[in-house]
């Protein structure tokens, strides 16, 4: 396994974790969970606000990686084919 493949591996189960943690977050700041997570009543909506940003952006770099990552498995699988012929 080249360090490109690894690459695209860890960052999309990485943003896969993030897009995952920060909704579950926003959605517990949203619903009153501030005392979860230290925070004052005034300091939940816009924490909670930066959380779905922040899924926001990591869901597009998922996206991004998930592309790059069926490339790659297309790529190996027309390999897999060439080298059975």
């Amino acid at each position: 396994m080249d360090m490109d493949t690894c690459c695209i591996y860890f960052c999309t189960g990485l943003s896969t974790f993030g897009v995952m943690g920060l909704l579950f977050m926003g959605t517990l700041l949203k619903m009153h969970g501030e005392w979860f997570l230290g925070l004052t009543a005034e300091q939940a909506v816009p924490a909670s606000t930066a959380c779905y940003l922040g899924a926001m952006i990591y869901g597009v770099y998922l996206l991004v990686c998930g592309l790059r990552l069926k490339k790659l498995l297309k790529k190996n699988l027309e390999k897999l084919d060439e080298e059975e012929m």
